[in-house]
């Protein structure tokens, strides 16, 4: 999202649709199968924000993105 990077838990929390396959417009991402709708930066669900997809710390280093999975 312009300058920055989050990660997130390619896994909807609706039916396990593969928001990685989702869309993405400014810091929403869209479930493909059911159109839930997720805030990048946080992981909570637009609808019911204490309902979060599981977030990941990111870095840049070296020109590389880096994921934090525990």
């Amino acid at each position: 999202v312009k300058d920055e990077y989050f990660a997130l838990a390619n896994v909807c929390l609706h039916r396990g649709g593969p928001l990685g396959e989702g869309s993405l417009n400014g810091s929403t991402i869209t479930c493909p199968w059911h159109g839930w709708k997720f805030d990048v930066r946080t992981g909570s669900f637009t609808v019911i924000p204490t309902l979060k997809v599981t977030t990941y710390k990111v870095r840049e280093q070296n020109g590389s993105v880096m994921v934090e999975i525990p």
